[in-house]
């Protein structure tokens, strides 16, 4: 197949720029379509997880964790699955394992606990069948020919601790976030597949027809900067849904998360250090990898939630 390579990337920057490297806080999803990728990835976590787990198909979370923790980890961990954990999230996972929907396994590597979560059969079955629906939309030779790539990548120089002190001077959590910030989106694809990916996006968020977004698929190969120095420059449509979002978001943190949940998560955090990875690998198809290294993320969200 002649390749239709789409090269691109949009960056927008938020306060002084950041340089490579540079940041206090990172966040970053990368998403590899491809089944060259998707191999390396499953072979790598294999590794990673000392051979002891499936790898495709599956959702891993690697939680860096000191090492007197790593046995009250794995414990909590349980917890949520085999209903000792007394709160509405323990409730679903000890459903969702006890009925057959999921499986799951946790492996202590010395300075990591991974919990790995399979779909049961029936759901797995029904994924690969809603994702080989998509690929039967004329793109599976790309899959298997080309290697696609998307990277969202947000950078900081400040620490969550930092925003905390904002918003103690009187900023909102938005206006405080957005002192410093850089987002990146990097993509190579074939242009046909982000065509798709674009379209099905839009079927997700049917708003995300007006946005920026929607141009992606009719431009090839371009790169487009952003910059502001304070979120005053931003459009009044803009500002205003931002705060908006925080305001329902807040809400549903402080007022709709029942206290056991809350304790639930309080003591996950305690025992968590920074540096946070998840993987999910569908076989032959595509990696989805999400990292994060944002210090002091935990005092920040523990004062969110309402202690």
């Amino acid at each position: 197949m002649e390749s239709n390579l789409n090269e691109s990337k949009i960056s927008v920057l938020f306060g002084d720029d950041i340089a490579e490297n540079d940041q206090k806080s990172l966040f970053q999803i990368v998403i590899n379509v491809g089944k060259g990728s998707a191999n390396q990835q499953a072979n790598t976590l294999k590794a990673l997880t000392l051979n002891q787990v499936e790898t495709n198909n599956s959702l891993i979370i690697v939680f860096p964790c000191a090492s007197e923790d790593q046995e009250k980890l794995a414990q909590k961990l349980h917890d949520l699955f085999n209903g000792t954990a007394k709160s509405k999230m323990g409730e679903d996972c000890t459903w969702a394992y006890s009925s057959g929907k999921i499986q799951y396994q946790i492996v202590n590597t010395g300075d990591k606990v991974i919990l790995v979560v399979r779909p049961g059969d029936d759901i797995e079955a029904l994924i690969l069948g809603q994702v080989n629906q998509f690929l039967d939309l004329g793109i599976k030779e790309i899959v298997e020919t080309q290697q696609n790539k998307i990277t969202l990548t947000a950078r900081s120089l400040n620490t969550f601790g930092d925003i905390t002190n904002l918003m103690g001077e009187g900023n909102s959590f938005f206006s405080a976030l957005l002192k410093s910030l850089k987002v990146d989106l990097v993509f190579s694809m074939d242009q046909n597949l982000l065509t798709k990916v674009v379209q099905v996006i839009q079927l997700i968020d049917p708003s995300l027809e007006q946005s920026p977004l929607a141009l992606i698929q009719y431009f090839k190969s371009f790169d487009i900067e952003l910059k502001f120095s304070s979120t005053d420059e931003l459009p009044n449509q803009i500002r205003t849904h931002l705060y908006r979002k925080q305001a329902q978001h807040g809400l549903a943190i402080s007022q709709h998360l029942p206290e056991a949940d809350k304790q639930v998560w309080r003591e996950f955090t305690k025992l968590i250090e920074p540096g946070v990875e998840i993987y999910v690998t569908l076989e032959d198809i595509a990696a989805l990898h999400i990292k994060s290294d944002l210090p002091e993320f935990s005092k920040q969200f523990l004062r969110e939630i309402g202690n």
